[in-house]
């Protein structure tokens, strides 16, 4: 089912918006409960990917970075072996893929996206931190990012989409137990969308207080003539 709720939010994203956060007109929007990937060009989403994040044990760091390091073909040591142990090539079978994008740097290493030799592990929370992609999404994203972009790594709980003029709401569960998204901020989102609606707090309340996943229908677009 959770795979499912994923791949619907993926389908559906070009008509989710949360332009309202002051995000820079170009940036990588990462959310760690959705398990998404945005692509931001001038303040619109043009792309949105799934990807695998990390355990909860190994979380995926949450706060606002920068791109750091861009490495194409990118070779692989296991940061858990001794040096120069299991060390491997560039190639479709190594587990960062083809492209690596760095974002943040600690005592303990690097963070980066990246892509993986594992596909099934996308969608999930599999990494020791990192951002996997798919291989072919990793080349994509590579494409459209710089030194420097800004990449925001956020943890809402819920998120936002209008579909055939009805406004869903997708509830993802509190795996790093940091707190769900609370309905001030669900009224944020809502109210700097591109466009007017109809909606029922309550039915988005319960469906926080009672993790339903979704998507659950809380409200409608209006149209011209229901403004008047």
């Amino acid at each position: 089912m959770k795979t499912i709720v994923l791949v619907s939010l993926v389908a559906i994203s070009f008509f989710y918006s949360l332009i309202a956060y002051g995000y820079p007109k170009d940036c990588i929007v990462i959310n760690i409960p959705s398990r998404t990937l945005d692509l931001y060009k001038e303040a619109k989403i043009i792309k949105t990917y799934p990807v695998g994040v990390g355990r909860s044990q190994f979380p995926t760091p949450i706060g606002d970075f920068k791109v750091i390091t861009m490495v194409k073909d990118p070779g692989w040591e296991n940061p858990y072996r001794p040096t120069a142990s299991m060390r491997m090539k560039s190639g479709q079978d190594n587990p960062l893929g083809t492209r690596w994008i760095g974002f943040k740097a600690d005592s303990g290493g690097e963070y980066g996206i990246h892509g993986t030799d594992n596909s099934a592990s996308v969608g999930k929370y599999s990494s020791h931190g990192c951002v996997r992609m798919n291989i072919k999404d990793a080349e994509n994203l590579f494409d459209y990012t710089y030194i420097g972009m800004p990449v925001i790594v956020t943890y809402d709980t819920v998120r936002v989409c209008i579909v055939n003029s009805q406004v869903l709401l997708i509830n993802f569960p509190d795996v790093y137990k940091l707190g769900k998204t609370g309905i001030n901020t669900i009224k944020e989102i809502i109210s700097n969308l591109n466009t007017p609606v109809l909606w029922d707090a309550t039915i988005a309340l319960k469906t926080i207080r009672t993790n339903v996943s979704g998507p659950v229908k809380i409200g409608t677009v209006l149209d011209a003539n229901d403004l008047y």
